[in-house]
């Protein structure tokens, strides 16, 4: 069953006044004082295992980047190789078909992301810190989605770093890159460090052009980032390795973020085991709320294949009968019409924006969740396949004020 919530912000409920803290009750340092997260929250150690779902073609053996389109797994090899792109089934994994760029070569195509209209290659890796051609290749989607292309011609961005001075070549540096995705009409990057275990945040316009890269912020992750995608455009996932630990494989997620200052809300690292276990982690892509793929490249120093992996994160988030007595025992707002059974469901406040919607299951499970704009009054939540039963809906308003409120869904 597929239903469209309609959320439109009208007059209601009594809020608590915001107070800064932690708001998340898995975290070891939860305070349910707050009711506005700064972004101090701390997670006990976390283990994961994505499953290994296949071996990747013998073609796309140095897998650097992917994305899911309605035709399948877009993907690319790295530096060295030929600038091809190549399409993946969803079931055996075998490649389907080869895009060809036939006015850019492939100096070291790290990553790959996209919008609704457009998909971007980076070509920025930049093992050695000395490269003075950095640049993003932008590709329009309806030439992949049209089975009788086989060659494209690509526009570019070329940027460079402005805090970066010295283009000697070294092995202790802090402009590599591997990983980007695309929010709020911009590209987001994050450069893999060779002297320490930080990454920094850059952005870029989507607009063709010569650029410098604007920096927003760092934040020590643990390791080096290879990957990066985020979910809607409520939570990042960077995936990494640990070059002093084994390369020890991580996934690094960022939530509950203000704007696009993706550092500014919550961080949590999760082990996802050995470098025998997943490889050496290079992509990320979330097909949807919590769950998606990930994919390492071949590693022959220990006669590892090319591989993809299937994960689901959906237990790290989740709600207690607490935070729905804290958040909505006294209520003067008002959700209407509930129980549902029609397509739309409405909530207004006068005098408040929507920041963010999350939607919990019976078991406390998150099965949705939607960052917004801070200009947007009305939001229409589109939730498919939901069957009949009890759900948990939380709003949170700009000014940090929350609201729970159960839906019947019938």
């Amino acid at each position: 069953m597929k239903l469209i919530f309609f959320l439109v912000l009208v007059s209601g409920s009594l809020f608590l006044r915001a107070q800064l803290g932690c708001t998340d009750e898995n975290a070891t340092n939860y305070d349910p004082n707050a009711t506005q997260n700064d972004g101090t929250c701390i997670y006990s150690v976390t283990n994961y295992s994505p499953v290994e779902v296949d071996q990747l073609p013998a073609v796309v053996s140095e897998s650097s980047g992917i994305i899911q389109l309605n035709n399948g797994l877009w993907t690319h090899n790295d530096s060295g190789n030929s600038p091809y792109l190549y399409l993946l089934d969803t079931v055996d994994f075998t490649v389907e078909r080869s895009v060809y760029i036939k006015n850019s070569g492939n100096v070291d195509w790290e990553a790959i992301t996209h919008n609704e209209t457009h998909a971007f290659i980076g070509d920025f890796g930049n093992n050695n810190g000395d490269r003075t051609d950095l640049r993003v290749l932008k590709l329009n989607l309806s030439l992949l989605m049209d089975n009788t292309v086989d060659t494209v011609e690509a526009d570019v961005i070329n940027f460079d770093y402005l805090d970066q001075v010295s283009f000697a070549p070294s092995t202790e540096h802090n402009f590599d890159c591997e990983a980007f995705l695309y929010l709020d009409d911009s590209l987001h990057l994050f450069t893999k460090h060779r002297s320490n275990t930080f990454t920094k945040h850059y952005t870029l316009p989507v607009i063709p052009g010569s650029y410098s890269a604007t920096l927003v912020d760092s934040l020590d992750v643990g390791g080096q980032i290879t990957g990066a995608h985020i979910q809607g455009d409520s939570l990042v996932g960077l995936v990494g390795y640990r070059p002093d630990n084994f390369y020890e494989p991580f996934l690094f997620l960022l939530w509950d973020f203000a704007d696009s200052h993706m550092f500014s809300g919550n961080k949590r690292s999760i082990e996802l085991g050995t470098v025998m276990d997943m490889g050496q982690n290079e992509a990320i892509y979330f097909s949807n709320d919590f769950a998606g793929w990930i994919t390492s490249e071949s590693t022959s120093q220990i006669g590892k294949d090319a591989a993809i992996y299937y994960f689901d994160i959906s237990h790290l988030f989740t709600v207690t009968a607490y935070l729905y007595e804290k958040y909505s025992s006294q209520k003067a707002w008002k959700v209407f019409p509930n129980p549902v059974k029609e397509e739309m469901l409405h909530i207004q406040h006068e005098t408040s924006w929507v920041r963010k919607v999350q939607v919990f299951n019976q078991g406390g499970k998150a099965i949705a969740m939607k960052r917004l704009v801070k200009s947007e009054k009305s939001y229409t939540l589109n939730i498919t396949d939901f069957s009949s039963g009890v759900y948990l809906l939380l709003i949170e308003f700009a000014d940090g004020e929350r609201a729970v409120e159960r839906i019947v869904v019938r």
